[in-house]
This record gives C-alpha cells, sequence and structure tokens, in this order.
C-alpha cells in the first residue's frame, strides 16, 4: 500500500542549546557539536531517497538543512515558517529557568502558558496541523524531508502517537534524532523510528 513517508529532523545543537537558552523565533547558532551531529544525520540517511525536502526558515534549522543537502543536486530546500518554532515572546534570548519560573507562578504548563508578546500553544500547534494537512493533501507515495524544532517536532508525534504533546519528552527528541512516521492512504500512521540517534 502507497504511504507517505516523512522523516522528521531536529536542527543540530545549538549555543543556546548548550547554555540553556530559550530560542523561540530567535535564529540560532550550530555549535562545532551541531554541526558534527548534521553530519552524523547526513550519514545516517545517506540511502534515502528524498522527494521534498522542507526546513523552517530560522537559521538553525535551515544551516542543518543545508549540511544534509550538500551532496545532493537538483533538490531545493523549501522553507516554511509555519516549521518555526513556537514564539516566547519576550523571554527569547533568556535563561530556559525564566520561563520555568514564570510558568509555576502561574501554574502554567506549555499547553496552557502564553508568553507576554509571543504564541500560546494553541495557535502553535494550528499552524503545525495546518502545515501538515497541506503535505498530506500534497504528498502520497513520497519521502518528504521536515528539519524543524523540537516543538514542532513533539506536536506531529503527538498527533501520530495520538498522546498528549506532554507525553513526549525531549529526551526522545534529541539534536540529532530522526523519527519517520509512514502514513497510508487509508489514513493508518505508524512510525517506524521514534529516535536513530544510537545509530548515528
Amino acid at each position: 500500500m502507497e504511504s507517505l513517508r516523512l522523516i522528521l529532523i531536529r536542527h543540530g545543537e545549538t549555543v543556546e542549546n548548550a547554555s540553556h537558552i530559550v530560542q523561540g523565533h530567535l535564529p540560532g547558532h550550530l555549535s562545532d557539536r551541531g554541526k558534527e551531529q548534521a553530519l552524523r544525520i547526513t550519514k545516517r540517511l545517506k540511502d534515502e531517497k528524498f522527494d521534498a525536502v522542507y526546513s523552517s526558515d530560522l537559521e538553525r534549522a535551515f544551516q542543518t538543512a543545508e549540511i544534509l543537502m550538500k551532496d545532493r543536486e537538483g533538490l531545493p530546500i523549501i522553507t516554511d515558517p509555519r516549521l518555526r518554532e513556537q514564539s516566547f515572546g519576550i523571554y527569547e534570548g533568556k535563561p530556559v529557568m525564566a520561563v520555568l519560573r514564570q510558568m509555576k507562578r502561574k501554574k502554567a504548563d506549555f499547553t496552557t502558558f502564553k508568553p507576554e508578546g509571543g504564541e500560546c500553544f494553541e495557535d502553535f500547534r494550528n499552524r503545525v496541523k495546518q502545515f501538515l494537512e497541506e503535505i498530506k493533501g500534497k504528498y502520497s507515495a513520497h519521502t518528504v524531508v521536515l528539519v524543524t524544532h523540537f516543538g514542532v517536532i513533539n506536536i506531529l508525534l503527538g498527533i501520530f502517537l495520538n498522546q498528549n504533546t506532554g507525553k513526549i519528552s525531549e529526551s526522545h527528541i534529541m539534536n540529532d534524532t530522526i523519527s519517520i512516521v509512514n502514513i497510508e492512504t487509508l489514513g493508518n500512521v505508524g512510525v517506524e523510528t521514534i529516535t536513530c540517534k544510537e545509530n548515528l
């Protein structure tokens, strides 16, 4: 049976990741380790045939996609802002602990907390779902790569696995993980791999 094969890639580690800084819609800059991670992902996927490659337009994701596609000619990287991480407004560029402290004060979690000047989780989830539906309508028996961010992959896996996003922890979506999802034409979904970090 024909299926749409989605390869979900989180960008390589950034300097900000290593320093525990909130990035959101900030560009982010791959660390040396992040560039190595992107190279290992490239090696892991060298035998995969890609039909389309999409990337968040933020620097850290696009730079990861460029490394992935360096030796693949003729296939453009399509950027889409709907693949951006959630916007954290005034907290972007600040320590992660600042967000966690504010969430604790408000007795909120990531699904209920709306950062000042940022994006509420429901709006974030809706834009990711809109992008997914567009991809499902455009491609059928194809392999499509999405180079994106933790929050986006968290939402997508939550949809595919029929789980609350809170049940998929960051430990399962590290900076050098690959999640592979097969969506059959009848609507059945199979998650082939949650993470292949150990194989990179």
